[in-house]
C-alpha cells in the first residue's frame, strides 16, 4: 500500500514539473509577448530616430504627463536636453525631417514626427539652444540657474556676449492719467518699454490709455486701487484693493491679471505680499518727480543714483514727469543705456519672479549680498 502511494506522488510531481515546463516555454516563444525591460539611465540613452519611431504608440494621444524618451542631463533642467513625445496641440504635420517649427509664434524642435526637444540646453548647426520643460525654445533674457541669466535673440539662440552691464528699469505709478499718453509716444518713438503700475481708480477713467500701453509692449502691474497707503489694510480691504484693479487690467489688457505690483509709497508688511501674492517691487533710483517741478533736479535725482541694475521710480501723473521723461531717455540712451522690462532684468540676473516675495533690486551689490529679494 505504501510503495503505490509513492509511486502515485511521483508520477503527480513529474506530471507538475512537465506541465511548468510547457508553460515557461510558451511564455519565452508566444507571439506578441512584451517582456519587462529595465528603463536604462540618463547616462546611456541613444536617441536613434528609427527607434522612437518604432515605439510611439500608433494611436497619437495627448496628456500632461510627460512620456519620455530620453531623460534631461538633469532635473534642474540646466544639462542636455532630452526628448518627449510631443504632449499639447501644437502643429503635427506629415513628418518629413527632423527640425524647427512654430506653433502660436513659439519655436520648437521636432525630433521625431512625435517627439521633441526638452527641459536643457541642445546645439543644433553649431549654435546653442535651450528648450524649456513643455519643450519650447527660449527667446530673450531667460533666468536658467541661481544668477545665472542668459539672453537668446528671436530665433532662440544663445548670444553668450549679451551685454548687460547697462541695462536699467523705468517704472512709472499712480495712472494712467492724462499725462500717460505723452509719455507713451515718448517712449514709443525712442524704442522703448517701461513697466506702469496701475492705479484702478485711475484705470476707470483713462481704461484706453491703459489698453495701449500694454499694445506697445510695456508691464504692467497694481499699484491697488485707491492710490493710498495700504499698510495698516486688513488682509480683506488689501484683496479689494487689488482684485478690483485686476478687474480693470483685465478688462482693458489681454491679461487676466497681473503678477506685478507696487504698493503705494513702498509701505507694505512681509504678510500683506504673501497676502496678494504678487511679485512686489521696489526701486533703488527715486525720481523724486511728485516733489519737484524742476525738470534738471528730477535727471539730477536719477544720475546720481544710476548704475547697472537700478529700477528707476517715477509717476505718470504731472506735466514735469513729461518733460523730466523727454530729457533723461534719449540722454540716457547715447550713454549706453538699455531700457528693459521688471521680468527681463530679474531673469539677466538668473531669478524668476514669485508671487508673495519682495524685490528690493538688482543692482551688484543686491546679488553679492543675495538680498535680491526677502526670502
Amino acid at each position: 500500500m505504501k510503495e503505490q502511494i509513492y509511486r502515485a506522488l511521483r508520477t503527480i510531481a513529474v506530471v507538475a514539473a512537465a506541465v511548468a515546463l510547457v508553460m515557461l516555454l510558451w511564455l519565452l516563444i508566444a507571439p506578441g509577448h512584451t517582456r519587462v525591460r529595465r528603463q536604462p539611465s540618463p547616462e546611456t540613452v541613444s536617441i536613434s530616430v528609427e527607434r522612437i519611431e518604432k515605439e510611439a504608440p500608433e494611436e497619437k494621444t495627448y496628456s500632461t504627463d510627460v512620456a519620455v524618451i530620453a531623460l534631461p542631463g538633469n532635473e534642474e533642467g540646466t544639462g542636455e536636453a532630452g526628448v518627449m513625445y510631443i504632449r499639447d496641440r501644437r502643429s503635427r504635420g506629415t513628418f518629413e525631417s527632423s527640425g524647427f517649427e512654430r506653433s502660436d509664434d513659439r519655436l520648437w524642435y521636432r525630433v521625431t514626427d512625435n517627439t521633441c526637444y526638452y527641459s536643457g540646453w541642445k546645439q543644433i548647426d553649431g549654435k546653442r539652444y535651450y528648450f524649456d520643460a513643455d519643450g519650447y525654445a527660449a527667446v530673450g533674457w531667460r533666468a536658467i540657474s541661481y544668477q545665472y541669466g542668459c539672453y537668446f535673440d528671436q530665433d532662440g539662440v544663445y548670444i553668450q556676449d549679451k551685454n548687460k552691464a547697462r541695462m536699467i528699469c523705468l517704472t512709472f505709478e499712480g495712472g494712467p492719467s492724462e499725462f500717460t499718453a505723452e509719455i507713451l509716444d515718448i517712449l514709443s518713438s525712442n524704442g522703448v518699454k517701461a513697466t506702469f503700475f496701475v492705479s484702478g481708480s485711475n484705470a476707470e477713467y483713462y481704461g484706453e490709455i491703459l489698453s495701449r500701453a500694454a499694445a506697445l509692449g510695456n508691464s504692467i502691474g497694481s499699484n491697488g486701487y485707491s492710490n493710498t497707503i495700504l499698510r495698516n489694510a486688513t488682509e480683506d480691504e488689501l484683496f479689494r484693493e487689488f482684485a478690483k484693479t485686476d478687474q480693470l487690467i483685465s478688462k482693458y489688457t489681454n491679461q487676466k491679471q497681473t503678477l506685478l505690483a507696487r504698493f503705494p509709497g513702498g509701505s507694505y508688511t512681509k504678510e500683506q505680499v504673501a497676502a496678494i501674492e504678487k511679485a512686489n517691487i521696489m526701486w533703488d533710483t527715486d525720481s523724486k518727480d511728485l516733489q519737484s517741478e524742476n525738470v534738471e533736479f528730477i535727471a539730477s535725482e536719477i544720475y546720481s543714483h544710476l548704475q547697472s541694475g537700478s529700477i528707476i521710480r517715477m509717476h505718470d501723473l504731472t506735466r514735469t514727469s513729461v518733460e523730466a521723461v523727454r530729457k533723461i531717455i534719449p540722454e540716457m540712451l547715447s550713454a549706453g543705456y538699455e531700457f528693459v522690462s521688471i521680468e527681463d532684468m530679474a531673469a539677466s540676473r538668473g531669478y524668476v519672479l514669485e508671487p508673495g516675495v519682495t524685490y528690493l533690486g538688482f543692482l551688484q551689490s543686491n546679488l553679492d549680498t543675495r538680498t535680491v529679494n526677502d526670502l
